[in-house]
This record gives C-alpha cells, sequence and structure tokens, in this order.
C-alpha cells in the first residue's frame, strides 16, 4: 500500500495496565457556570504559572504551527473536509443516514467513525473552543459547507486563521487563506490553546468515550466550565474576590497529579482501518462498528513501561509530571546500575519550592500563604517552534516568549524553551558501544553492539 492510500485508509474507512490506575472518579457536583477564560484571567495572582505556560508548545504556538495545521488541512483534502468540526446545529448525515450533529470532544458515545472524524485534530488541541462553537454566534472554527463530493478545497482555510481578532475582539481572517495575519490583529481565545482554565477545569476521565475504556486518546476527559477549579493541594485558601473557588475533591486533585490526566490525549487513536493486522474496534456499546488504529501510543508506552512501577533505577513511579513538570533534569544527578554499566542521569520528580500565588495579591484581607513544592508549568517536551520570533508574535501577541532566550528563572532554570528542550533531549537516553568489535580489516563488517 502506497503513503497515500494508507492515509486514505485512514481517514475514510472507519492491554496490560499496571501501576497506576486511572482515578476513579465519581459524581461531581457542580458550581456556578463560568466561561472558558484567557491566561491573562489567571495572570494577577498566578504570574509564574502564566509566564512559564506562555513559552509551552501546547499554549499558543501548537495552534499556529505551521506542521500542526499543514498536516490537519492535507488530512482534510485526503478526506473530502470530513476532519472539521461538525456541531448541534449541523445538517450534515453520518455514512449510515444518521444525523451527525457531533465532533469528537462533544459525542457522548461514539457510533459512528464519522463522529470520531468531526473534529478530530481540533478536538485534543482546542476542545473548549468546539464546545463554546456550539453557540454560534461564539463560534471561531466554522463547520464547512460541504464535505466529500461537495468539499470544496479552494475554500477550505488553516485552522490558524480563525485564532485573530481585532482591536475589539471580533474574528478577523487573513485577506488570503493560510496568509500572514491582518496589521493589528491580535490572538484569539482558540490561539492561546491548551490553557490554564482547560485543565484546572478538569472533573473526570471519560470512559464512554474512550475506545478501550481506559481513559486513554482522544480527548477521554470530562469538563465541566465553573468557578469550581481543582489544584493539586488539600484545603487551598480561597481567592481573592471570589473570581473562583479552590475545589476540595480529592478525586479531582489525584487526576489533576497523575499520568492519567495526559493519557486523555497523549495517545492518538486515528478512525479507520488502517490495517488487517492493527485494526482495533470500539469496545463500548453500540460503538462495535467503529473501527481505528493507534498512530501514537505515548501514553500506552508510559503506562505498560518500567517508569508506572517501582521496577526502575529510582524505584518509584514516575509521573508524566515529574519529569514534564519539575526541575528536570536539572534538579540533580542519580547514579544507578544497569547490568555492567554504571550510569549516572538527572533525578525526575524534584520540584522547586514557591508560593502557589502571588502573596499579597491572590488572597483577601492579604491571607498568609506558604512556599511548598509546586510544579513548574513549561511542559518542555521535543517540540520546538520553527516559526521565527517575529511570526510568533504577530499572531500570538507582541509579548510572546522568544523560544532562543537566554538566561534563567528563579529556580535555575533556561527561561529559553530551545535550551529545556535540548538538556531534555540530552538526558532521554544512554547508548553503550562498549561491546562493539574494536577493530575492522578492509572489505570485513564491524559489528555494532549497542
Amino acid at each position: 500500500m502506497s503513503h497515500r492510500q494508507w492515509i486514505l485508509a485512514v481517514l475514510l474507512i472507519p492491554g496490560l495496565l499496571c501501576g497506576q490506575a486511572t482515578p476513579d472518579v465519581g459524581p461531581v457536583t457542580t458550581m456556578n457556570p463560568q466561561p472558558y477564560q484567557r491566561p491573562e484571567s489567571c495572570l494577577p495572582c498566578h504570574q509564574r504559572q502564566y509566564d512559564e505556560l506562555r513559552s509551552a508548545v501546547k499554549s499558543g504556538y501548537r495552534n499556529v504551527s505551521p506542521l500542526m495545521n499543514g498536516l490537519e488541512v492535507a488530512s482534510n483534502f485526503l478526506s473530502g473536509g470530513l476532519l472539521r468540526p461538525v456541531y448541534g446545529d449541523s445538517s450534515k448525515v453520518a455514512s449510515d443516514g444518521t444525523p451527525l450533529k457531533s465532533n469528537l470532544a462533544s459525542t457522548k458515545s461514539f457510533t459512528n467513525v464519522n463522529q470520531v472524524q468531526a473534529g478530530f485534530c481540533l478536538s485534543c488541541h482546542n476542545p473548549h473552543m468546539e464546545a463554546i462553537g456550539e453557540d454560534p454566534t461564539k463560534r471561531e472554527v466554522p463547520e464547512l459547507s460541504g464535505t466529500l463530493n461537495d468539499f470544496r478545497p479552494d475554500l477550505l482555510r488553516p485552522l490558524r486563521d480563525y485564532h485573530l481578532v481585532d482591536g475589539s475582539g471580533q474574528q478577523v481572517l487573513p485577506s488570503e487563506a493560510g496568509g500572514p495575519a491582518p496589521a493589528g490583529a491580535g490572538p484569539s481565545l482558540g490561539a492561546a490553546g491548551i490553557t490554564c482554565d482547560l485543565c484546572h477545569n478538569v472533573t473526570a476521565t471519560d470512559l464512554n468515550r474512550s475506545f478501550q475504556r481506559d481513559g486513554f486518546a482522544n480527548m477521554s476527559l470530562s469538563f465541566i466550565p465553573s468557578i469550581d477549579k481543582v489544584g493539586p493541594f488539600l484545603f487551598p485558601v480561597t481567592p481573592k474576590k471570589g473570581f473562583h473557588v479552590a475545589s476540595n475533591d480529592t478525586n479531582r486533585m489525584a487526576l489533576l497529579r497523575s499520568s492519567a490526566l495526559c493519557n486523555g490525549c497523549h495517545d492518538v487513536r486515528v478512525p479507520g482501518a488502517g490495517s488487517l493486522v492493527a485494526e482495533e474496534h470500539n469496545i463500548n456499546p453500540g460503538g462495535e462498528k467503529v473501527s481505528y488504529f493507534r498512530l501514537e501510543n505515548l501514553s500506552s508506552e508510559w503506562q505498560t513501561g518500567p517508569y508506572n512501577s517501582a521496577n526502575n533505577p529510582f524505584g518509584k513511579v514516575v509521573r508524566c509530571q515529574d519529569c514534564h513538570m519539575s526541575t528536570f533534569p536539572f534538579g540533580g544527578n542519580s547514579s544507578y546500575q544497569v547490568g555492567n554499566m554504571k550510569v549516572t542521569s538527572p533525578t525526575p520528580g524534584v520540584f522547586p519550592s514557591d508560593y502557589a500565588a502571588v502573596p499579597g495579591v491572590s488572597t483577601d484581607l492579604d491571607y498568609p500563604l506558604q512556599k511548598r513544592p509546586v510544579v513548574t508549568h513549561y511542559f518542555t517536551g521535543v517540540d520546538v517552534p520553527i516559526m521565527d520570533t517575529e511570526n510568533l508574535r504577530a499572531r500570538l501577541g507582541p509579548v510572546y516568549p522568544d523560544p532562543h532566550q537566554e538566561g534563567i528563572d528563579a529556580h535555575g532554570l533556561p527561561n529559553g524553551l530551545a535550551a529545556r528542550r535540548e538538556a531534555l533531549l540530552k538526558a532521554a537516553t544512554r547508548i553503550n558501544l562498549a561491546k562493539t568489535d574494536r577493530t575492522v580489516s578492509a572489505g570485513e563488517s564491524l559489528l555494532v553492539r549497542v
């Protein structure tokens, strides 16, 4: 099968778990609703977290990334527009003849592959924007007027075209599809991507929307946009002026602090048969006809690997947060033996000591706050922006941080994303070539033993 045929099959045709399990989250009592907030709403009380998150690729850059937008556009060209979101007011019909009025993020339980395809990329990168988009007057990314035979590729815009607003907050579009941001345009709420409010509004894993009922992949999470925000600490202090309340729900806290929160997006299971060898099916009742294959198994690899147990050099479960929300790889080293090789590597799970909120600003009556171990919000991974800073700021605002900026923060971590990423990659693996052939003669093979 050619690469093009493989992609078409993916888009058009409809384990072992151990260690840290998905938290059992029960019913959630809702409080007053609150619209999804821009990160700037959190800035006065959480300056450090805001500054750190701004430089993370998942907040901002991912939604304007040429790579992400190019892949999404190409997938729509190949599928006839099936990967753009549909909403509750849609007149579209699924392949089985039933009305198609929900997308990957809003479908309660999948019964047709078209529900998985609809909004496939946007549902992990901006699920709250699809929820907001159920109100046509607040919809950033529109539904396509036609798909398949009625698809108009000449009218298709990349998603990032829709994440721009003028000075009054009204959506503005580039003069041509995929063109430069209009002069004076600023980032919309959708441009901010995965923000403070999304993770701190999470209420549970959604097993009904998870193909294997394991809480993995394709936004298998539930959210309630309300004033009830979940954080990691018990008995939190009430925020100033009641902007929000801090949840005391220990189940929600456990989810926020666990890798199960990350699992909801960091496996990617693509709708379609793929190949006869790799094809899997939704096991939820009524979803048996929804087939998929695994494109990315990041969370599954962690879940079945040594870090999800105490059977690793550190003698404890190492969560996603222990490497991507800590001082790693700048928090000191550990030495251990692997076979006949002594390894010294950065220690995961070392957290800086700081305030969870800004003292004197975040609480009424200047209620005293304590320093304690806190997570960072850099979320450093393998990615770094491939756009220059000028174009980043044209779409994400004039103060968007330079990924290559120099200097360190108050905890000794590099300010620049590129420097943090380089250090993370260097710490990610060790290769020993000691058993490789030391000599070789001309015309003979050199055996490399890794």
